[in-house]
């Protein structure tokens, strides 16, 4: 409701406005039911919905979407004792018997609300505060029973459901304000320091919200009475902008008050809101900027906007850009540049919808974000990138260099290289001073520091001192230096950074970068609990400071250093030409002109781009080169040997006299590949052959950078990765990388101690998602001599917290698997199309039980084994699969458990049994075409046997069709 002493200040001032209008928060609740299904809604962050988290059940708020909302609807039902219980039901599958497993809410040992309760807990129920919403107090039967008598309300960040008491471990910061006696202790409702009084009362309200009801239009309203609130309570009392805000109010009620508000009448009322917004921060900006500076015009144009704010009918735009240029005219003259950027502080979130994230969200407004060199401007796209944790702005951080609430940063496993930046255009050239606060902190698991550092065109400055890095790793494309900052341990706390940079065309793009190249910091290991490269960001400044010819001459040093140590490497020889000539072109002395500098130094930094990947191209030929030398010795009884020996010799002409341009060096590199692969087909005799394996043990890290990680990064080297059938990159999301596995402590029979997980060298692969697709790792090799071979690899299956991770964790090799189980760990509903229609089905036998959980013989690998054929077509394709359907037919969306299907993998191993091919499973020819298939019967393509009738059709080595019709009852 509109204050009475806004009214009081308006009639002083002798301006008039329309009378308000009430502003009345929507009817969204009702009085619980019994057997109605519903889902709460705060009072405190009405804009937010309930959800739940996939891996434990507990309660949080997010941003409308329905389907969370969907996880988090539960049955109230009245206990008929003046208390009321909330309940989950979820219907699963056992042996074709449908069961209703019940859940009850109510408060976890961590004080958050949570539907994994086993037993009844039961509430209160009270009237709250407002219309139509009731406070919840805790009655007995709660996962907490300190908890019991409290409130249920919002933690500090208005998002999570809680009851706080004094033996939680996060007390009382956590969960936001309470009331405090005189020496900083919070008070307590009784004497036994169990229940704090949180000051802000109002997130103890909550409705009842029938989640048939249509909850899109409600959130329409919901967020518009959101906005409009927030103006009457913030701005209206304000004696300079009060009228223009009411204004703004007036307006928009046309559309509030409409009995149903479109998307339409959204949009339009939420336009005229954003414009007075957007004009009044910048009118705050710009009496920021002239401080208790005297600038008649600027002045005179901070009048201006104010005047036009408050007038009714005022083309709020035009003002608005009217008041920009003022702005930027007397920046330009002051020296502070700052309000020339946009969301120097990252406070404005409408990119992710006004609210804090941390999840995955968009690029803050006003800043541009590249993922490997790419673009990318929606949240999907940052997903879809490799960022998959955090990525966004929120109000976690602290420190005296910090502005305001909020600052951007982001969290993933795997940071890849990364950019977020924003150019300002019209500048005089010469030295400006990019400022900004930066978080890069260390954890209880060590250093998470990489390659962070601020930006500003060519220069930049690293994080740390010089000593700590590898400056052979970090980007010669820029004239780096170093902060020397010390990395605390912290996720929190700000330092400044400053990074002096040269704008020599009338542009400034600035702003952050970074990696996950722990060796760049001279690290030898990741973070055993990932996000090497990580960072947070605030308060980026702009100043211009005096020129000194020096800043320039400096970049060209740089440049012209690179570019001379390049001459020394091996490159195109044609390129190598170049390079002489632009280094004899491009001198400069202490006469040069600042245009003759600008112009040598970009003209270096140009050819430094083109020599450089010259030289790393020939590097990967001489890689080649060598490694086929290495194969050459190996094999020198193949057959064809003697023809890849010429191949070499001519290679190793070319790279000495740098005849080749990059198409042919990447031809000459495949020759060679496609050589060694010949030179080992001709070299295979019956015994172990496991030599034709391409990185069989998971120890060639060169796909991700040389470094174990716990993200999702580049499949292995040697192996290509399917996902849903299409090659992929990763697996985007949770774990899917090689690392070292687990450190585990486990005695054997035979007393020996195994105190780690890879069972060959020092590495493993392996995935873990909550959703888990069709997964396979394989190979494929031809020119392999007909017969019999076997397959062997170390696979994890674990009982975890999440319970069984059993589906289909299998080996295969051409058209013969073996499941990772026991035939009893699998029924028609999961098991896979090649594992229906195998040459040769066979079971390793291995135990998934629940009395292996918490014993760490739970985590070894175990070894399986496949033998199978190949036939007169040479071609052999090896490998593992898995995906996320278990034995009910469930995956983890349809009830199933989460991250059900992932595993680790170690120590794959083949062997040429006999010459003679196995009857029956002999190997199909085209891998990806002879693969079994499944139709439902309305022809439908399935990714396993469903109940019902199957259609499985089932190509057959001599390429005929077999179609077979399975039915599932």
């Amino acid at each position: 409701m509109r204050r009475f002493y806004t009214k009081l200040v308006l009639s002083a001032l002798c301006l008039s406005a329309m009378p308000a209008m009430a502003i009345d928060f929507p009817t969204v609740g009702e009085a619980p039911q019994n057997g109605k299904y519903y889902t709460l809604m705060s009072r405190s962050n009405p804009t937010n919905y309930m959800t739940r988290t996939s891996w434990d059940g507990a309660f949080y708020l997010m941003p409308f979407n329905m389907d969370d909302i969907k996880k988090a609807v539960f049955k109230a039902v009245d206990n008929g004792d003046n208390t009321w219980s909330f309940v989950i039901e979820q219907q699963v599958s056992e042996e074709g018997l449908v069961f209703t497993d019940t859940y009850y809410i109510g408060i976890n040992g961590g004080d958050n609300l949570n539907a994994n309760l086993s037993s009844q807990a039961n509430w209160y129920i009270e009237e709250g505060d407002y219309p139509g919403f009731y406070k919840l107090k805790a009655g007995n039967g709660q996962g907490n029973s300190q908890t019991e008598g409290g409130y249920l309300h919002l933690n500090a960040g208005n998002q999570y459901p809680i009851i706080n008491e004094s033996g939680n471990s996060w007390y009382p910061d956590y969960y936001g304000d309470v009331e405090k006696d005189e020496y900083d202790m919070p008070l307590t409702i009784n004497d036994d320091g169990i229940f704090p009084i949180p000051l802000t009362t109002i997130s103890q309200n909550w409705a009842f919200v029938d989640t048939t009801l249509n909850l899109t239009a409600y959130n329409r309203k919901i967020q518009l009475y959101t906005i409009l609130q927030g103006i009457e309570d913030n701005n209206l009392a304000d004696e300079t902008f009060g009228t223009g805000f009411q204004n703004a109010i007036d307006a928009a009620l046309t559309y509030y008050q409409k009995a149903e508000l479109t998307a339409e009448d959204f949009d339009a009322a939420k336009a005229i809101t954003d414009a007075y917004n957007a004009l009044h921060k910048e009118i705050l900006a710009a009496q920021a900027l002239l401080g208790e500076n005297s600038n008649t015009t600027f002045e005179d144009a901070i009048a201006s906007a104010i005047t036009a704010f408050n007038a009714k009918g005022t083309n709020l735009a035009e003002a608005l850009n009217t008041l920009r240029a003022a702005e930027e005219a007397f920046a330009k003259g002051s020296g502070d540049l700052t309000v020339l950027g946009q969301n120097m502080s990252f406070e404005d979130l409408s990119s992710q919808g006004g609210n804090q994230t941390s999840g995955v969200a968009a690029p803050p407004t006003g800043w541009n974000v590249y993922i490997k060199g790419q673009q990318v401007t929606t949240a999907e796209e940052v997903q879809a990138a490799g960022i998959t944790a955090w990525h966004g702005i929120n109000n976690d951080s602290e420190g005296e260099t910090k502005d305001g609430d909020m600052a951007f940063g982001l969290w993933t496993n795997g940071v890849p290289e990364y950019e977020i930046s924003q150019t300002i255009s019209g500048l005089d050239n010469g030295t400006y001073i990019v400022k900004a606060a930066l978080m890069v902190g260390a954890n209880g698991n060590g250093s998470r520091r990489t390659t962070q550092r601020i930006f500003g065109n060519l220069n930049s400055t690293y994080f740390a001192s010089g000593y700590e890095y590898d400056e052979t790793r970090l980007d010669q494309n820029e004239v780096y230096t170093f902060a020397g900052l010390e990395e605390p341990v912290t996720d929190r706390l700000m330092q400044d950074v400053s990074c002096e940079a040269f704008v020599y065309d009338g542009t400034l793009t600035f702003g952050l970068r970074t990696n996950g190249d722990i060796a760049a910091a001279l690290r030898d290991t990741g973070n055993g609990a990932g996000g090497d490269g990580w960072f947070k960001v605030d308060n980026f400044r702009i100043e211009k400071v005096e020129f000194s010819p020096d800043h320039a001459i400096a970049i060209y040093v740089h440049f012209a250093n690179a570019l001379e140590a390049l001459a020394n490497e091996q490159m195109q020889d044609s390129i190598y030409n170049e390079v002489e000539k632009v280094l004899k072109q491009n001198k400069v002395d202490d006469s040069s002109t600042l245009q003759q500098i600008t112009t040598a130094f970009l003209a270096l930094k140009d050819m430094y781009a083109k020599a450089s990947h010259s030289v790393e191209l020939y590097k990967k030929l001489y890689d080649a080169y060598d490694k086929g030398m290495n194969n050459v010795m190996l094999y020198q009884n193949s057959a064809s040997v003697y023809e890849f020996s010429d191949l070499l010799m001519e290679v190793e002409d070319i790279y000495r006299w740098g005849t080749a341009n990059e198409e042919q060096v990447l031809a000459l590199i495949q020759q060679i590949e496609e050589g060694i692969e010949q030179l080992k087909a001709t070299a295979i005799n019956l015994g172990d052959v496991t030599f034709i394996i391409k990185n069989p043990s998971f120890e060639d890290l060169s796909n991700q950078g040389g470094t174990p990680s716990d993200g999702a990064v580049n499949a292995p080297k040697g192996w290509t990765l399917y996902v849903d059938g299409q090659e992929a990159a990763t697996l985007n999301g949770g774990w899917c990388a090689i690392n070292k596995g687990d450190a585990i402590s486990v005695i054997l029979e035979n007393s020996e101690e195994v105190n780690k997980q890879p069972t060959d060298g020092d590495h493993l692969w392996g995935i873990w998602n909550s959703n888990m697709p069709e997964i396979e790792l394989s190979q494929t090799f031809s020119h392999i001599p007909p017969g019999t071979y076997t397959l062997q690899a170390d696979v994890m299956v674990q009982y975890n917290w999440a319970g069984d991770n059993t589906t289909t964790q299998r080996i295969f090799a051409n058209n013969c698997v073996q499941m990772w189980g026991t035939a009893e760990a699998y029924s028609e509903l999961n098991l896979p199309a090649d594992a229906v229609s195998a040459g040769e089905l066979t079971y390793a036998d291995h135990v998934c039980a629940a009395d292996l959980y918490g014993n760490a013989n739970a985590d070894l690998l175990h070894p399986m084994s496949v033998t199978f054929g190949v036939g007169t077509d040479s071609i052999m394709t090896i490998g593992f699969r898995t995906n996320g359907i278990n034995i009910d037919g469930q995956t983890f969306a349809e009830g199933g458990r989460n991250g059900q299907g992932w595993f680790k993998i170690d120590n794959f191993r083949l062997s040429y049994d006999s010459e003679e091919i196995p009857a029956g499973i002999e190997a199909i020819s085209e891998k990806r075409n002879g693969s079994s298939e499944i139709f439902g019967i309305s022809g439908i393509r399935q990714n396993s046997l469903r109940q019902g009738i199957n259609i499985v059709r089932m190509p057959q080595a001599d390429g005929t069709l077999k179609v077979r019709k399975i039915i599932i009852k």
